[in-house]
This record gives C-alpha cells, structure tokens and sequence, in this order.
C-alpha cells in the first residue's frame, strides 16, 4: 500500500497527477503554509498570443503572511472572477478537440458557491480523477487533525493512510531525514512528456486541462503512467 500526499492545488500539471496514478491512498495537503504567487490559487494555460501562456487565477482573500491553505477564503466579487477564468479558458481552447465534455464539468464546479480554495480544489481534483478514469482512496489532512512538517509529516500521512511506504517528490530527497523515517520512501521519476498541441508548439509545466483539451483522457493516462516511481 503505497501513500502519497501533496498539497490542494488548483488544476495541476501533469507531474501531480502522476503521483496520484502511482500511489494506492492520495492524501490531499491543506494543512499546511498558503504559498502566495505559487500554484495554490493559479496555474499556467496556453493562449495564442506571444508569449503563448498565461497564468489564470483564483482571487483569494488575504489574512495576514501566515495562513493554512484550509483557511484561505475565495475573493467575494459577484462572481466576476470566475466569469472572467471561464471566459479566458474557453477563448483558448474553445476549438480544441477534446474542449467538451470537460469544460463543462470545470464550470459547474467553478461556477458553484464555494467559500473556501480547498474546497474548490479537491472538487476540481475530484472531476478530473473521475475524467481520467483514476480511482484512488482520498483523504484530506486537515479533516484528520494530523498537523506537522517534513519528515514528521510524511510519517504522520503515512499511518494515516494505513500505507507500507510513502511516494514522495523528487524535492523530499533534501529534506526528509531517513533516520526518522518510519517506512520506506519512494520517488516519482516524472519526466515531462511532449505531446501533440493544436497550436502546433509544445510548452511543459501547463495545467493538466491543457493536456485533456488537446489530446483527450486516454492519451493523458498514458503520458502520465509512463514513469514508475524510483526507490530510496
């Protein structure tokens, strides 16, 4: 039983959800530090005009420097914003092959009230596992009461998701402390893939919907399995 965790972001690249495909229990991280300008709250999608991407974004309230991601309140500006994010996703990637049934299953979860980005995030998270056809026990930390950092952490998720070893970022090898390490840690091994794109060049690190949209949930599978975690 493989468990692995990583923090409530919003319409992930490609990497995360390799994770996900790899691990047998998927914890989702929102007990943790709001990183601002991060990928929390926004991620990268193609548009045609030089320099061919842009970041769309969740407008989020500010409370202070420090602030759990739980915690964090969506922007209450009428719905504005989520006008102005739907509208920008579908000037992009309206005529592109695979732009429907997904767009309209983003939208019905962007469009809902939502108070919090979490929340927004793990229904956004939820349609796109069941679009890839990814069904993995879920779990959200701060519902658990777990609260701790690094390899504290990683052991705590661990137990929690009742796993044999942790799946971790390449990053953990910098900071996880196997002295202290419980179980056995693997890493993901995720090299980029190209992939065929409607405007005809390739740029890595978009969000996964720019994936779907230019070559559908079969081929996306397939890119993101292709890499195997590796061991400790």
């Amino acid at each position: 039983m493989l468990v692995a965790g990583h923090q409530a972001e919003f319409l992930p690249w490609l990497g995360f959800w390799n994770k996900v495909a790899c691990c047998d229990v998927f914890i989702i991280v929102d007990n943790v530090q709001f990183k601002r300008h991060h990928f929390e709250n926004r991620n990268k999608v193609r548009v045609r005009s030089t320099p061919h991407w842009q970041y769309i974004t969740v407008p989020v309230r500010r409370a202070g420097r420090e602030q759990l991601i739980k915690n964090v309140r969506l922007a209450d500006d009428g719905g504005r914003w989520k006008r102005k994010l739907l509208k920008t996703i579908e000037a992009s990637y309206s005529t592109f092959p695979y732009f429907q049934p997904l767009f309209g299953m983003l939208s019905t979860v962007i469009i809902e009230e939502s108070e919090f980005l979490a929340v927004l995030n793990r229904r956004l998270i939820a349609v796109i596992m069941h679009y890839l056809g990814i069904q993995r026990r879920v779990i959200v930390q701060s519902a658990t009461g777990v609260e701790a950092h690094g390899t504290d952490l990683i052991n705590a998720l661990t137990s929690l998701g009742g796993g044999a070893a942790y799946l971790s970022g390449p990053s953990g090898r910098n900071y996880l402390d196997r002295e202290r390490l419980k179980v056995p840690v693997q890493f993901t091994n995720f090299h980029h893939p190209v992939y065929e794109h409607p405007y005809g060049s390739f740029l890595p690190g978009m969000s996964v919907i720019d994936v779907l949209f230019s070559i559908g949930p079969s081929k996306t599978m397939e890119l993101i399995q292709r890499d195997i975690p590796t061991e400790f």
